[in-house]
This record gives C-alpha cells, sequence and structure tokens, in this order.
C-alpha cells in the first residue's frame, strides 16, 4: 500500500502515515474533473444515499447532487419517501452547479413533461371542473385537478353569504369537488375556481321573491347602532 507521512516526532521517534489521505486526494481530483464536464440540462445516473424532509442526495459517481423536494414531483408531496428509496438507481438533469462550492442541483419531474401541457386546450372561464382538495389555507383551498395542476378556491367564493367563514368550514382535505373555472392562466399555471357559482346568486332574484312594500318573515342576526341586521 501507498502512504503518505504526516507527521515526523523526532523526540519519540515516531512517524505517522496515512493511506486515508492519499484516497481522498484521488477523490477530490475525480471531484473537480467530474464537475469541470457537467453541463446544465445534462441527464445522469444517480444512486440514492440520503433521504431528508427537503430533498435527497444523489451520488453521481465521484460527486454529490441534491434532488430538492420540489424538484421531485410535478405534483404535491409531503415527503421525498413517498417516491424515492435509499439505493434506488434513477436518472435526473442538472440544473444547476457550482464549481467553486461542488454544489450541484438536481431534478427529477424536468425529465416528464410539464402537467400543464397536458391540461384540456378547451377548458376555459365558466366551465365545469372536478377535483381532489389537496391543501387547505386561511385564505382558501388549492384544488388538483390533474397530477401537477391545482386551481385555488378563494374563500370569498365559496359561499355567497357575506358572513364569510374558514375554508375548513366548506371543505376538507381529500373530498372530491365540482368547481365552476373563474380564471386560467396557462402561462402564469395559475387557476381561479369558484364553488358559489354552482348556485345562483340570491341577489339575482331578490327584484322577484321581495318586490317593495312585500311583507316577510326574517330571523334577526345582528344589532347595530344605526339599525338591525335581519337574513
Amino acid at each position: 500500500m501507498e502512504f503518505k507521512i504526516v507527521k515526523i516526532n523526532q523526540e519519540f521517534k515516531n512517524v505517522v502515515v496515512s493511506h486515508k489521505v492519499l484516497i481522498e486526494n484521488e477523490l477530490e481530483k475525480q471531484k473537480v474533473e467530474i464537475m469541470s464536464k457537467l453541463e446544465k440540462g445534462q441527464v445522469l445516473e444517480g444512486t440514492v444515499k440520503n433521504i431528508t424532509s427537503y430533498g435527497v442526495f444523489m451520488d453521481l459517481g465521484g460527486v454529490d447532487g441534491l434532488l430538492h423536494i420540489t424538484d421531485i414531483s410535478w405534483g404535491r408531496i409531503n415527503h421525498p419517501e413517498e417516491v424515492l428509496k435509499l439505493d434506488d438507481r434513477i436518472n435526473v438533469v442538472i440544473l444547476d452547479f457550482d464549481e467553486e462550492k461542488k454544489r450541484i442541483a438536481l431534478g427529477l419531474k424536468q425529465l416528464t413533461a410539464q402537467p400543464w401541457e397536458s391540461l384540456d386546450q378547451n377548458l376555459n372561464a365558466n366551465d365545469k371542473v372536478k377535483g381532489k382538495v389537496v391543501v387547505l389555507t386561511d385564505y382558501g383551498a388549492f384544488v388538483e385537478i390533474i397530477p401537477g395542476v391545482e386551481g385555488l378556491i378563494h374563500v370569498s367564493e365559496m359561499s355567497w353569504s357575506q358572513h364569510l367563514r374558514s375554508p375548513q368550514d366548506f371543505l376538507k382535505v381529500g373530498d372530491e369537488v365540482e368547481t365552476v373555472v373563474l380564471s386560467i392562466d396557462r402561462d402564469e399555471h395559475k387557476m381561479s375556481l369558484g364553488l358559489k357559482q354552482l348556485t345562483p346568486d340570491p341577489w339575482g332574484e331578490i327584484l322577484t321573491k321581495y318586490p317593495v312594500s312585500s311583507k316577510h318573515k326574517a330571523k334577526v342576526r345582528n344589532f347595530t347602532n344605526f339599525g338591525c341586521l335581519l337574513s
């Protein structure tokens, strides 16, 4: 075996040698050589060597690269383990790299078509569309139309009532819902959806159902300093 002298102690007539240093030096040379040949958009085969909550570290045959969770799938995933496991060998594409810091950003979803390109080209505003609720927030719900394509139902589009409640009062994650497309921007990959539009606007028939001078029974909803609100 070959060794490198790393320390000589004349007093104790002791010599410290290391084989590991030679290996590390050789690996460092390999990394520099591999990094010099990398190009953005290049597809390489790698092995999953570590999985974290934010991504996967891949062994590319001498250098490591990070496959971030957002670049694993076009659809939403909560953890990389939903898609990959240790020692998986997969093809990945180089998104970016830094030779000085020896950092490589990888992508997996980029090897497949962008889902928005598969969305029905005839889908337009005012069309009805079905999907699954995948995320609830304070301001609305995200509905997956097809894997990788989501639309937002804002809480203000969930009910005609002016007494808005939280999205959790109307929907829960996993619900299959029918919605109305309010707007769609294929270039920006954005879609606005509505639930209340599936039912008539109560104000549309207000003059027919409640003409001036007609009498009706109602429930007191609230008192104010200028009067009371009825429903």
